[in-house]
């Protein structure tokens, strides 16, 4: 099978998205497929094939880039490459774009609804904005044969909002690279040196430090928490815009910066729990990780880490946007050490299920029912909606155009 894919960023690590699509690298090797990549930010050490958009610069997220538009050779190459399903994994111009070009070459486009980007602006100052941004969504992903949402909770945010033909296909994780067998006395004693004694019970937070994360809402919370708890510790292990801050309203906490590999393992399977305060996942990749490391967690309860989160069970959750009911939690957790180590162990019994080949072997499946029932063998799907009113105008603001019809031939991808 000829895969197209439509990513804004393919950077190894940059965020759980790039995590996923690294899966996704891996995956189609071993299935012999051909994919390419149309991307803002490739990765050199990719083998396949990728075709660069022009961009520019996110602001405020200077690792980020945004596509703008691509150069007509780019188009004649992707039309060479004659693909028989188009993937997308951004939903702005890029996303919308290539929905456009699905339907010109009358071929399935499949989304994956990866970030809620609607649910961040207002951790920015910005909430007059998400309603523009859910319009957009309708836009790109109704124009999609089909969009896949990795939680039952974010699908029914989506289908409350309009967006048509979803499915669920939750992300998985590697139980090799994340696992209980990489705790380490020597870590835990690192972050314990200089306190009040051994750390009994470390707290880790995984993930980019931005506010949309909900971490004003942490930085409230924690530090009566860790008052009454002193052989607790907080560690938190990423980088991103908020660190300088959080560091200043958090002295007595760890900060680790960005991690990978071994030493991202180490620092969950050498934790005690996981904190998670994020209301705007869409599934919770580090959640879903922090299990398969053996620890019990403490996620917000909304959008996609509620669902992997049974509480009591696996874990706790608390009311998104309450601080108090967020040091309740804190509390329990810390004090409770039977209780954490228990929702630890079924934790990982749960995450030793969600694995990555299985998720993947049915993404291969819709690929293989959509590209059957374009070719009329399939069952039927529910119809394309007509076209937005405001499609012209949408395309003369972001200036772009489709090839001329001769330029949709086959072939070979050129590079």
């Amino acid at each position: 099978m000829r895969i197209a894919y439509f990513s804004e960023c393919m950077t190894p690590g940059q965020d759980g998205v790039s995590r996923v699509l690294q899966r996704l690298v891996l995956y189609h090797r071993t299935q012999g497929h051909d994919v390419c990549w149309i991307t803002a930010l490739p990765d050199p050490s990719l083998p396949e094939a990728q075709l660069c958009t022009r961009s520019v610069p996110v602001p405020g997220y200077a690792p980020y880039r945004m596509s703008t538009g691509w150069p007509g050779h780019l188009l004649a190459q992707l039309a060479a490459f004659a693909p028989d399903v188009l993937h997308i994994h951004a939903p702005f111009w890029l996303g919308w774009a290539a929905s456009r070009l699905a339907q010109r070459l009358g071929i399935p486009c499949v989304a994956t609804f990866h970030t809620d980007f609607a649910s961040y602006v207002g951790y920015h100052g910005s909430g007059v904005l998400a309603p523009l941004l859910r319009w957009h969504n309708r836009l790109v992903y109704n124009a999609c044969t089909l969009t896949l949402v990795p939680s039952r909770t974010m699908q029914a945010a989506l289908t409350a909002e309009g967006i048509r033909r979803t499915r669920v296909l939750p992300h998985g994780v590697d139980t090799g690279a994340f696992s209980p067998a990489f705790r380490s006395a020597a870590w835990r004693r690192a972050i314990g040196a200089g306190g009040a004694g051994p750390a009994a019970c470390i707290l880790l937070y995984v993930g980019r430090l931005v506010w949309e994360k909900n971490l004003a809402l942490l930085a409230q919370a924690l530090p009566e928490v860790l008052a009454g708890q002193p052989t607790a510790a907080f560690v938190f292990v990423g980088d991103g815009p908020a660190r300088g801050a959080l560091q200043r309203q958090l002295p007595q906490a760890h900060f680790l910066g960005y991690q990978a590999g071994e030493a991202l393992a180490t620092a969950y399977a050498s934790s005690d729990a996981l904190v998670f305060p994020s209301a705007t996942e869409t599934f919770g990749n580090v959640t879903l990780e922090a299990m398969a490391s053996g620890l019990a967690c403490l996620v917000a309860d909304a959008g996609g880490s509620a669902d992997l989160v049974e509480h009591g069970v696996t874990g706790l959750k608390f009311a998104p946007h309450c601080a108090a009911d967020l040091a309740r939690n804190l509390h329990e957790l810390v004090q409770n050490e039977p209780q954490r180590k228990r929702m630890a162990r079924h934790g990982l019994a749960f995450a030793q299920r969600q694995t990555w080949p299985a998720i993947l072997d049915q993404q291969q499946r819709v690929y293989e029912e959509l590209v059957a029932h374009r070719a009329g063998r399939g069952p039927r799907l529910p119809p394309m909606p007509p076209p937005a009113p405001v499609e012209e105008i949408t395309r003369e603001l972001v200036g772009w155009s489709l090839p001329p019809a001769g330029v949709l031939g086959t072939g070979k991808l050129t590079t």
